[in-house]
């Protein structure tokens, strides 16, 4: 049975490679040629994921409490369903732009930038947000790196921590992330979106693009229905992609 309220899951990814990262300060998206940003400040990233790392997201069950590995693509099929109702096909949907899907096509991405774009060959891509603030209250995703005996939170508010935080959150870095996908109707049409709640390095990997302008100026080395999902989005975003069931 459909139902009008948002619903949603909890996810943890495998590794991935991190791109366009804005997750030290909120940040309107601003398209190219434009003199203003579009939408409302916000954290957000894109991750590139190997194909078979999608089938081994760790998925919490809400109501069991438990968490297991399994295919994140699948789990977002019966969210869909559990939102839109049992009837309603979502691979239909997805072809015909009725329903956002967050993950898309890497070849298709590669293919339209004429080889500027190889690193998503073989690959699917998607986006996260978070908004900096719900309800009135501010909300800041945790970010994380691994040390001796655990993970370490890394702090926006200190400048030890925001200079750490740059030089680990790179586009090229490898990252895992716990994420909340929202399955949503808006007054924009149905969204699956993913929405993360904390960020880890994991280890180092190459560089998407070099160092940018701001990283060599550093010495860097080496739910809501009023929100538009689509907001924010930057590039390749219009290449929804088949689900593969």
């Amino acid at each position: 049975m459909a139902t009008d309220e948002n619903v949603s899951v909890t996810l943890i990814s495998q590794p991935f490679t991190l791109a366009w990262p804005e997750v030290l300060k909120p940040k309107a998206y601003q398209p190219k040629g434009a003199t203003k940003p579009k939408g409302e400040p916000e954290f957000s990233f894109e991750g590139i994921s190997e194909l078979d790392n999608l089938t081994a997201w760790t998925i919490f069950d809400r109501e069991s409490g438990d968490d297991a590995p399994g295919d994140v693509q699948r789990r977002l099929v019966k969210l869909a369903k559990e939102k839109w109702g049992k009837e309603f096909d979502v691979i239909a949907a997805v072809k015909s732009k009725e329903l956002t899907w967050p993950f898309k096509s890497g070849d298709a991405k590669a293919d339209a930038k004429a080889g500027k774009a190889e690193h998503y060959r073989g690959r699917k891509s998607w986006r996260a947000h978070a908004k900096p603030e719900i309800n009135g209250r501010p909300n800041e995703p945790a970010l994380f790196e691994m040390g001796s005996e655990g993970t370490i939170k890394l702090m926006r508010s200190t400048e030890a921590g925001k200079a750490r935080i740059n030089e680990l959150f790179y586009s090229g870095a490898v990252c895992t992330a716990e994420v909340s996908a929202v399955a949503m109707t808006t007054p924009q049409g149905k969204f699956i979106t993913l929405y993360f709640n904390s960020l880890l390095f994991e280890h180092d990997g190459e560089r998407i693009g070099g160092l940018t302008k701001i990283e060599r100026m550093r010495g860097v080395q080496g739910g809501d229905t009023k929100y538009d999902p689509s907001e924010g989005m930057k590039g390749g975003d219009e290449l929804d992609d088949e689900i593969p069931l």
